[in-house]
């Protein structure tokens, strides 16, 4: 990324703006989050939604989790994702999803991604929307790494 020379800055160190260095840096630069699990970087995060990028080691799951304050749709890029989803805890469906394909998850309905067979793990891209979209918007069921709610 090209950086501006800044004139008239008044943090300047030789006549680049360090605050807004970082500034420009922090907005095109999707920091990648690290999970037990695998890692999701944040790809938009606007007032009517956030959509990430989300890889899942193999062999390995997301919590068993709902959200109360939005709905998600999952679209699988690459990989295999077996997706677990229902509205209550004894009625969970599985479903697999390929590259392609894309499923939606309701508010307040339970589910967990799974990465399985194909070697590499697996990635999806998660499109969230509703009125919150805080990671403390999830309530854990069940969870590999003791993170439960």
């Amino acid at each position: 990324m090209t950086m501006p020379h800044l004139e008239n800055c008044s943090h300047q160190s030789d006549g680049w703006c360090l605050a807004c260095v970082k500034t420009l840096w922090e907005k095109h630069h999707n920091l990648v989050e690290h999970r037990p699990w695998g890692t999701y970087e944040v790809l938009l995060d606007a007032i009517y939604c956030k959509v990430k990028r989300i890889s899942i080691k193999e062999n390995s799951r997301i919590s068993l989790q709902r959200h109360k304050h939005r709905a998600e749709v999952w679209t699988c890029v690459s990989g295999v994702l077996m997706v677990q989803l229902g509205k209550r805890l004894n009625e969970l469906n599985h479903q697999f999803l390929y590259p392609g394909d894309v499923i939606t998850i309701p508010r307040g309905h339970i589910h967990r991604a799974t990465s399985v067979g194909t070697g590499c793990g697996a990635v999806f891209i998660e499109t969230q929307t509703g009125d919150y979209f805080g990671e403390s918007d999830i309530e854990r069921f069940e969870d590999d790494f003791g993170r439960i709610s």
